[in-house]
């Protein structure tokens, strides 16, 4: 009897275990932070449909909600509608988790968890305070917040077409198109020929970016802007042209920029 007994607590304590981890998380709102496609998914936990408005230049739980927050090309931050917010890399997943408040209209507290994770320094504390800053002169993100000169920019909080901006010291003619390449190109960093090439072979990205740095002829990319004074490189007369260049990662995409010439595009119509 006492084995008989023995064995159905056993049962119920395993079925209470199974019940308690398949409620660990769900598949149903991504907006919630026990959000994940399966148990094994490690990816799921920065899912956005981002529907990101620049109108409204004050902080709300909407606002954060409504898109990814990114720090250079593979860190991201994201909030949840129960409080919750977790950072992490693309390639690593979560890394700290923690709570969330908005203390004003253009500040957000932020409380880890923990601070297991290390080599991580944007959380070199586990209470911080980010300001959210609105700045329409940057080429690619006006909004972002900020603490301790840690920034995560706002996804597609981008200016509107025929602002002049600045990207990397550099006044910038907001123009987003598409354009077609006539020959093999370089891609480099600054809008200058002996800039370095840029260097993306270790990643998935659109347009394939041949042989690390080669944009090779045929080519359909995405124009966001174009340098404001014409050049003469090689006896050919043009402006620098900036491009954006996806890189994919599981079913995360984010974007990396770099500068081509423009004699070697042409509308893609």
């Amino acid at each position: 009897m006492k084995v008989l007994s023995f064995i159905v607590i056993l049962c119920c304590l395993t079925l209470i275990s199974m019940f308690s981890q398949e409620k660990e998380y769900q598949n149903v709102d991504p907006l919630l932070s026990n959000y994940r496609t399966s148990k094994s998914d490690g990816y799921s936990w920065r899912k956005r449909t981002v529907n990101y408005s620049l109108s409204d230049e004050k902080l709300s739980k909407e606002k954060l909600l409504s898109t990814i927050w990114k720090k250079g090309l593979l860190s991201v931050l994201v909030f949840y509608k129960d409080d919750r917010f977790a950072y992490g890399g693309v390639q690593c997943g979560k890394m700290i988790t923690g709570n969330y408040k908005i203390i004003s209209n253009d500040q957000v507290q932020l409380e880890a968890d923990d601070l297991n994770f290390q080599g991580y320094d944007d959380f070199e504390t586990k209470e911080k305070v980010f300001n959210f800053v609105t700045d329409k002169k940057t080429l690619t993100y006006s909004h972002y917040l900020v603490s301790d000169n840690k920034v995560f920019y706002a996804f597609q909080s981008t200016p509107d077409d025929g602002e002049v901006v600045l990207h990397q010291d550099h006044k910038v003619i907001k123009e987003t198109k598409l354009i077609i390449s006539t020959d093999n190109v370089n891609i480099r960093k600054q809008p200058s020929i002996s800039a370095p090439k840029i260097d993306l072979s270790s990643y998935n990205t659109s347009p394939r970016i041949e042989k690390g740095y080669l944009i090779t002829k045929g080519t359909v990319v995405k124009q966001v802007g174009m340098f404001d004074k014409e050049v003469i490189i090689n006896n050919e007369q043009g402006k620098w042209l900036l491009i954006e260049i996806e890189l994919n990662e599981d079913d995360f995409v984010t974007s990396s920029y770099g500068w081509v010439f423009s004699p070697y595009f042409q509308n893609n119509n």
